[in-house]
């Protein structure tokens, strides 16, 4: 495992772990989150090997696997539970497993999207259900397998001895690309996912004495991308950089939140500290 841990930190540098072979059998790979990796009591314990080479952010099956959300579901949209009735349902993002003197994070998947031939990108990648992600708000991990060699793929094909990308695939990826350059959806990676939700979670949000809403940044690092959307303009302090954007009945901003920087946010008026 460390020879692997090695290689992979070296090639990719990816701080992400993604469990596979996670049924408790005593044969199957136990050095990972669903069986022993935390358990310091097992010769599979993994959690050491995971800090030395900076695997940080781990897949979490459970969400997944137990499919326990699925009947919340609707119309194919990607969102479970569905992000249309409401925000009566808890759908965390990532959280955080405490250990004894270590901490680790999860991140979930709700579905693995495997079509088995070309024919069905259109339909889940359809502009109804990504201008419902938008609209929305919602965010929306991925679990596919580009790569994978089977008989059941809708990511490429053989045409003789070439293998080549399904152009209904293609026409997906085309089309993700197009709401990422209208900055209406951010395809991104796990990895700055991650960096970037534990950021803002930095960030202190609170009201002043005249009701303007409070954001302060108490650390030394400033954090890139904070976005805010109202359904009306807000007025930001003199001489602060943000960028607006105007999208379907509401406004987002986009900024950068400085070190040790309190700003204060009304849809009237503003001051700077």
């Amino acid at each position: 495992m460390e020879e692997a841990l090695k290689y992979m930190q070296s090639n990719f540098g990816s701080p992400c772990w993604i469990d596979h072979g996670y049924d408790n059998s005593p044969i199957s790979n136990r050095e990972d989150l669903a069986c022993d990796g935390t358990d310091p009591k097992s010769p599979q314990f993994a959690l050491g090997l995971w800090k030395k080479y900076g695997v940080n952010y781990l897949w979490n099956n459970y969400y997944e696997d137990s499919a326990f959300l699925n009947r919340l579901s609707f119309n194919s949209n990607f969102s479970i539970p569905y992000s249309g009735w409401s925000d009566a349902f808890p759908r965390p993002e990532y959280w955080v497993t405490p250990l004894r003197g270590d901490t680790i994070y999860s991140w979930r998947t709700g579905f693995t999207i495997d079509p088995p031939d070309g024919s069905l990108w259109s339909y889940y990648f359809s502009d109804q259900r990504l201008n419902d992600l938008v609209e929305t708000n919602t965010d929306c991990i991925l679990h596919c397998y580009p790569s994978r060699v089977d008989s059941s793929n809708g990511f490429y094909f053989f045409d003789g001895q070439e293998i080549k990308v399904n152009p209904e695939f293609d026409k997906t990826l085309q089309r993700l690309h197009d709401y990422s350059s209208r900055r209406e959806i951010w395809v991104t990676t796990i990895d700055k996912l991650m960096d970037y939700r534990l950021a803002i979670s930095k960030i202190v949000m609170s009201r002043d004495v005249k009701g303007q809403t409070v954001l302060e940044n108490p650390t030394a690092n400033p954090i890139a991308g904070v976005t805010v959307v109202s359904a009306v303009d807000i007025d930001f302090p003199p001489g602060f950089t943000y960028e607006k954007l105007k999208r379907r009945g509401e406004y987002v901003f986009i900024f950068t939140l400085q070190p040790r920087l309190k700003i204060h946010l009304s849809a009237s008026q503003a001051i700077h500290e």
